[in-house]
């Protein structure tokens, strides 16, 4: 049987207790989460699961700004010594965020030196944070420092993960301005009246989308057998003939 203990910060509030209920271990090579039996006692968590090897902990924390987020620990080897839980958090986080920085700027990413301050600054924080662990239950300055480190290393992704599709969509955009491949939209008229995106000019709308959808009665259409008006769809869109249009009609 595969166990790990992990020391729970001091004075933790009911809700973020209840939270902890859905940790679980994951690891292998499929990386998924496998059944965990925790238990609760003198101020930590105990792991077990019927599988013996290394793995991660998968665990809900609350951070400042943003609620609580389902994060990770780094591997973790089986030991009868604790781990203390929100510094495993955090090496988790700070690691995740410093690996993904580093393959994304190979892969031709430009960090600003902003961010890369930002980085700097979440490392010396979960820096502080190991180096002052007792090896005990928690102190109030090593559950600040730790706290602070996975707060800061959140911050990082999160420019990170901006910066990114910053400049992804920069690139596509200068090599391809239009998108090649359709995207289309339904509007549904309200209370029969058309679509105020529409009356009020199609331009931003035609730019956006490929194609639109509107529905239609084929008895506006076609009142009288063998007579069409297309004039109120014709007026939608201009430069475009509804009676040109894939038309399916309404039933």
């Amino acid at each position: 049987m595969g166990v790990m203990s992990f020391l729970l910060p001091s004075g933790l509030n009911q809700e973020a207790r209840g939270e902890l209920e859905r940790c679980s271990i994951a690891g292998g090579p499929d990386n998924m989460p496998t059944p965990t039996e925790l238990t609760f006692s003198s101020g930590q968590m105990r792991t077990r699961r019927g599988i013996d090897e290394s793995g991660w902990l998968v665990a809900p924390w609350p951070v400042a700004g943003v609620g609580h987020v389902m994060g990770t620990t780094a591997t973790l080897m089986e030991r009868t010594r604790r781990y203390n839980l929100l510094v495993e958090l955090a090496r988790g986080k700070i690691n995740q965020m410093r690996c993904q920085a580093a393959d994304w700027r190979m892969g031709g990413l430009q960090i600003s030196s902003e961010l890369q301050q930002t980085i700097h600054a979440a490392t010396l924080t979960f820096g502080r944070a190991v180096t002052s662990a007792s090896g005990g239950s928690p102190t109030a300055q090593e559950t600040k420092h730790a706290q602070d480190a996975l707060e800061q290393g959140y911050r990082a992704a999160q420019q990170l993960v901006d910066a990114y599709i910053e400049q992804v969509f920069s690139i596509r955009q200068q090599r391809a301005p239009k998108l090649d491949t359709t995207l289309g939209c339904r509007l549904n008229p309200v209370g029969g009246e058309v679509p105020a995106v529409l009356q009020s000019g199609a331009v931003p709308l035609a730019q956006a989308f490929s194609s639109v959808s509107l529905p239609f009665f084929w008895s506006d259409i076609e009142g009288e057998e063998g007579t069409y008006n297309w004039a109120a769809y014709d007026a939608l869109l201009p430069g475009r003939r509804a009676s040109s249009w894939r038309s399916v009609p309404a039933r």
